[in-house]
C-alpha cells in the first residue's frame, strides 16, 4: 500500500529559504500586528488601506530579492 505525502512536503514551491523570504516574513508579522494592534484602539488612528502599499513594497522586495537583484531589493525596503 503507497502511503502519499503531506501536501507541505511535496515541495510546492512555497520555501521559505533566501535571506529575502525571512526578512520579508518577519516585516510582514510586524505589519500584521501593528494593524491588529492599532485596530483593536477605541478610536483607531489608521485606515485599512494604509497598511497596503508597505505589504506590496514587502511582496516586491521578496520578489526581486529572490530574482537575485539584492541591490534592488534593499532600496524596496
Amino acid at each position: 500500500m503507497r502511503v502519499s505525502r503531506n501536501i507541505c512536503q511535496q515541495g510546492s514551491g512555497a520555501d521559505v529559504e533566501t535571506f529575502w523570504d525571512w526578512i520579508t516574513v518577519f516585516t510582514f508579522a510586524g505589519l500584521a500586528t501593528l494593524l491588529l494592534q492599532r485596530s483593536a484602539e477605541e478610536e483607531p488612528r489608521d485606515h485599512l488601506w494604509q497598511y497596503a502599499p508597505p505589504a506590496v513594497g514587502c511582496a516586491l522586495a521578496n520578489y526581486v530579492g529572490n530574482e537575485g537583484l539584492s541591490c534592488a531589493s534593499s532600496s524596496d525596503f
